[in-house]
């Protein structure tokens, strides 16, 4: 509530921001008083004018519109006209008691009484006291005034009501002069009346109109402000039925129309309004005025409550349509819709009578609104509005049955505007429908109208299983049906809604004539389905290109995909079973012909994701891997078939775990061979060629054990172990390697440890040999890319065995003191008093990871050094650098996430957060020493290693070890994809 009424607030303040003045433009119509004025005398008259006025309407009005003040033979007709003259240039905002202007004399020259009581009755609803009087004026005075406005506003209620009779067409052409400016000053009237009724509108900017409204309120009861508005709000209407269009109205030229259109536009925003809209505006009829609109807002707002309710000013607006035409009445039903949402969900109790016509109006309007006009605030109401008449549980009352036969005559209207709505996550809204329109209703509508296809899917996916299996044979001869003119929309609403009754079905028995329908009907909508996806695939030869295909079509066939995905469990399932002959027939035939193509060529990166989940819940049946296992083993051999997302690499762990569990000794008795590649293969085949090509078969024999269960593949260990020795006897090939401790990793992870012991034996010299050789590199700058990959992966493997706990690799903590220290060794260097000796020279042993370390450290802080510069260091060249080591290794270790590195600078903070494990924040020191030319590299560094943007580890993941290992090796076997 107080949030609606600071959006209020804001609403009447919004034009402050832009324009700097001390007058509110609500308020710039106001008249002050200077002094006091006989209330009560005024008030009199007044009343004796309205009493004339209603027991001989016709002949007053007509008498007042037939006598002019002049020329007249009474000598104070000529104060009459003078004291008239003074009132219209107070509407200009003139002195009352400065001398009218000269010109005035001749506009007013046939002037008639009517005029005169009009404009005297504008300028005492629009009169207030000033805080600034030369009198002192008390509680009195100020109520009497308010009285005093209301009794003037009914006096003028009264004539526009007469004149909009018909009876003295006389009269109401006068009361349309726009000399009078009537319909301007009642608007502001109504519009300043009702601001007034706001509590904190005041804004600085605005200090003067603030007091004047302030001063004014002094005193005065709510039962007098209510008066005063509702007789402003009943003149309002007065006035409307009044300023019909005249005949003329459809000449306006068309810099009118632009203007009413832009109006119309400015004053439907649900935004706050800026200083326009509080401005009359001539060429728009009344019904438009944005004044008008903003009465409405402010009327219908939750804090401006008249009578009590809001049942007075739904009444005015009931009165108010049929006033309204074109965009006018389409605002005003937008409007009052919102507003009545707004008011039926405060509600305790239910709907009260007098708000059922209008809310059942507003239903009618917003129905027509949404379909003719297709405007986005109309759809924006309809889902609010049902809800809020059928919120509350009135079962046999009058609302329900109205509100059904509402629904009922305007059933494909409000299906089709509901199909435009964003219905997926309205929740409420498809209840309320639940309640209102039967299954059956909907289903007959969707035979003739295909808008009303996807509001039933809405329905059927919230609808109690029970109801929607009850409705199983009309649904499925629905399905059947071909809708005419299908859009290629409707196979998809089709497929989930059959998906929704498949879920329905999931646990009721049915016997082997119902399964097949069920399998007939789901072979049609899953061809209907894959065509689309299939429509997009790349078919090429060598004597036909490619064709192009539009991004709407790219984006139907990865819905297509996804649908497929999210609907096969169930086919699989619940439908076909372990009946295969009939599933490859109808279900895997159709959708492999689609997808396949798709997973060859990869044409569109977003159909292969999809189209790779599709195959994965094929893969699931052991009866259809037959039709996709050779083309799946293409898939893994060829060149490119790591270049995809993560998540999409995920699809294809469980698509080769189940290529391979099927017959799995024959399996890889298949596989492997043409993983192993043969050094006479082709002839012609360079030597880098050849270590390339085996190092991709490499990640893929590892890829390949990565998928399948623990110990799945110890009974071949012992021909993998060959194959990777078998590598690892090329000594400079720096990407074979590299592949072969990805492959170790891998082993580390679905081998037991005493399976595994013997190949410690051959990797532990490994990683001896590579760190030597980093240790030794002379230009460390200058590596080339092979060999940069080939350290990443023994560091990757060497943080993979420190993380391993000692019953899983005894044999690697033997020997691990050599390579990353003890805890309980003393510190590294020199960290003696004696600080101008080295390790070498005082005889402490350094592990051969702090030594490499050691050495980056220095060449970073020296901008690299030569062989010969290397040679010139002596042993005290530590410490004229100022490098002190931090202690060796503690438990808690950073993970290394890097896939790729272009320099072994890239190493350092991995490296330097290794061998320092105690304090964390002064290895951050030692990078920013090593680094004293870029402190940018060295506050982007960190301590958190660095890896590419869209494989960050998920945040479940960090407190198991497990799972963070099996997600860090996926990582690794992904290659960067191909740019579009």
């Amino acid at each position: 509530m107080s949030v609606v009424n600071d959006i209020i607030e804001e609403l009447i303040t919004a034009s402050l921001a832009q324009v700097e003045r001390s007058v509110h433009p609500l308020f710039s119509h106001m008249c002050l008083y200077n002094r006091k004025i006989d209330c009560l005398q005024v008030s009199y008259v007044l009343s004796r004018l309205l009493a004339l006025l209603s027991a001989l309407p016709q002949l007053f009005t007509a008498k007042l519109a037939g006598t002019q003040l002049l020329p007249a033979k009474s000598p104070g007709s000529y104060q009459v006209f003078a004291l008239f003259l003074r009132h219209r240039a107070c509407v200009d905002g003139a002195n009352f008691f400065q001398d009218p202007p000269h010109q005035l004399h001749k506009s007013y020259k046939s002037v008639t009484y009517l005029h005169l009581l009009t404009s005297l009755a504008l300028d005492y609803v629009r009169s207030c006291y000033s805080p600034y009087a030369r009198e002192r004026v008390e509680s009195p005075e100020l109520i009497g005034n308010r009285l005093v406005q209301t009794r003037a506003a009914d006096l003028l209620c009264s004539l526009a009501q007469c004149a909009a009779s018909g009876d003295s067409p006389e009269a109401a052409r006068q009361l349309r002069d726009n000399r009078l400016q009537f319909s301007r000053l009642a608007l502001h009237c109504l519009c300043s009346a009702l601001a007034a009724c706001y509590s904190h509108w005041t804004v600085e900017s605005h200090v003067f109109s603030a007091r004047i409204v302030q001063f004014n309120e002094i005193g005065v009861g709510w039962l007098t402000r209510a008066a005063h508005v509702k007789s402003l709000a009943s003149l309002t209407l007065r006035l409307l039925a009044l300023m019909k269009p005249s005949p003329m109205a459809g000449n306006a030229s068309a810099a009118d129309e632009g203007a009413t259109k832009k109006a119309a536009v400015r004053s439907a925003s649900a935004t706050a309004p800026g200083v326009g809209d509080f401005v009359y505006q001539d060429c728009l009829p009344l019904s438009g005025q944005p004044l008008l609109m903003l009465a409405l807002r402010l009327g219908l707002g939750p804090a401006c409550h008249i009578g009590g309710d809001h049942v007075t000013w739904y009444g005015f607006v009931s009165d108010l349509l049929p006033h309204c035409a074109g965009s006018h009445l389409g605002q005003v039903v937008t409007l009052t819709t919102g507003s009545l949402c707004d008011t039926l969900s405060l509600r305790e109790t239910p709907a009260p009578p007098d708000l059922q016509p209008m809310a059942l109006a507003c239903l009618h309007g917003v129905l027509d609104r949404a379909l003719r006009a297709r405007d986005a605030s109309a759809h924006r109401c309809l889902p609010r509005l049902l809800p809020c008449l059928l919120r509350y549980p009135i079962k046999q009352g009058p609302v329900r049955r109205i509100l059904q036969l509402v629904v009922s005559d305007d059933l494909n209207m409000l299906l089709t505007a509901a199909s435009s709505a964003e219905l997926q996550e309205d929740a409420t809204f498809v209840d309320a429908l639940i309640d209102l329109v039967p299954l059956k209703d909907l289903l007959n509508s969707c035979r003739t109208n295909q808008a009303a296809l996807k509001p039933t899917v809405c329905v059927a996916k919230r609808l109690n299983a029970q109801a929607l299996a009850s409705h199983g044979p009309e649904l499925q001869s629905l399905l059947r049906e071909c809708l005419p003119g299908s859009r290629s929309e409707v196979p998809f609403l089709q497929l989930e809604l059959f998906h929704a009754l498949l879920l329905a079905l999931k646990e009721a028995d049915r016997d082997s004539r119902g399964r097949r329908d069920l399998q007939d009907l789901a072979g049609l909508l899953v061809a209907s389905v894959a065509t689309i996806l299939g429509s997009t695939a790349e078919r090429q030869s060598w004597f036909r290109a490619s064709v192009a295909c539009t991004e709407e079509e790219v984006a139907l066939s990865c819905r297509a995909a996804r649908l497929l995905e999210q609907a096969m469990f169930l086919l699989l399932d619940h439908v076909f079973g372990p009946n295969g002959d009939r599933a490859e027939g109808l279900l895997t035939g159709p959708v492999l012909r689609a997808a396949l193509p798709h997973l060859k060529q990869r044409p569109h990166a977003t159909v292969f994701d999809a189209c790779s989940g599709v195959l994965k819940e094929l893969s699931r049946k052991e009866y259809t891997r037959r039709a996709w296992k050779k083309e799946a083993s293409d898939m893994l051999l060829e060149t490119g078939f790591f270049r995809m997302p993560l998540a999409t690499l995920k699809f294809w762990v469980d698509i080769i775990d189940n290529l391979m569990a099927t017959e799995f000794k024959q399996a890889f008795r298949d596989i492997f061979p043409r993983l192993t590649v043969s050094t006479t293969a082709n002839p012609f085949s360079s030597r880098d060629q050849e270590w390339d090509q085996r190092s991709a078969m490499v990640k893929r024999l590892a890829f390949l054990i990565y998928c399948g269960e623990s110990d799945q593949y110890l009974p071949q260990l012992q021909e993998v172990v060959a194959y990777l020795t078998e590598n690892l006897r090329v000594s400079t090939a720096g990407h074979l390697h590299a592949a072969v401790m990805l492959c170790f990793r891998v082993l580390l992870l679905r081998i037991s440890a005493a399976s595994l012991a013997p190949l410690w034996y051959v990797f532990v010299p490994e990683i001896y040999s590579a760190l030597w050789q980093l240790e030794q590199e002379p230009e460390p700058n200058r590596l080339p890319q092979s060999r940069l990959d080939l350290y990443l992966a023994v560091f990757k493997l060497l943080d993979a065995c420190v993380q391993l706990e000692e019953s899983q690799a005894a044999l690697f903590h033997a020997y691990k003191w050599s390579l990353v220290g003890d805890p309980e060794d003393s510190l590294i260097g020199n960290h003696s008093s004696s600080g101008g000796q080295s390790s070498s020279t005082s005889g402490v042993f350094t592990p051969l990871v702090n030594r490499v370390c050691r050495r980056l450290c220095r060449l970073l802080s020296n901008g690299g050094l030569s062989s010969t510069e290397r040679s010139e260091n002596g042993p005290g060249s530590d410490n004229k650098l100022g490098i002190q080591l931090p202690p060796p290794m503690h438990t808690c270790c950073q993970r290394l996430t890097l896939t790729k590195i272009a320099s072994l600078q890239e190493l350092l903070p991995f490296l330097v957060s290794f061998v320092d494990r105690f304090d964390l924040s002064r290895s951050a020191r030692l990078l920013a020493a090593c680094q004293p030319g870029e402190p940018g590299n060295a506050a982007a560094a960190g301590l958190a290693i660095a890896s590419t943007a869209d494989l960050q580890l998920p945040c479940s993941l960090h407190g198991d070890p497990n799972a963070q290992r099996e997600e860090l090796l996926l990582i690794d076997f992904l290659e960067p994809m191909a740019s579009n």
